[in-house]
Parts: structure tokens; sequence; C-alpha cells
């Protein structure tokens, strides 16, 4: 079984549905100023990661 190509997924993605993901992010970072700059980071890179693994889970689930 081959499973579908990351970057061809990455290359699927509109830029209004990175725009949702990046606004999704600002915000989760907005709510966590109290950790310090640290914890925005963190924030940020969590809310992306998990929404565009959500996204690939799609995909691979439509694809099998």
């Amino acid at each position: 079984m081959t499973l579908p190509n990351f970057q061809e997924f990455l290359a699927t993605l509109s830029p209004e549905t990175i725009t949702e993901i990046m606004e999704d992010a600002k915000s989760k970072c907005e709510a966590s100023e109290s950790f310090g700059p640290g914890g925005q980071i963190c924030s940020i890179s969590w809310t992306v990661s998990l929404e565009l693994l959500a996204l690939y889970h799609v995909r691979l689930q439509e694809s099998l």
C-alpha cells in the first residue's frame, strides 16, 4: 500500500484553508499570552500541526 504524498497534499490546500488554519492558530496564540512568548510559539505550532494532520487524515481515509 502506498500512502499519498504529503507534498502533493500540501499543494491541494487552498489559500482559504490556510487562512482558516492560521486564524485559528492566532486566536489560540492570543489565548496563551499568559505563557509568555515561548507559549505563543508552541500554541501556534501545535495548532497548525494538528489541523494539517487532521486534514491529511481525511485525505488518507478518502484514498484508502
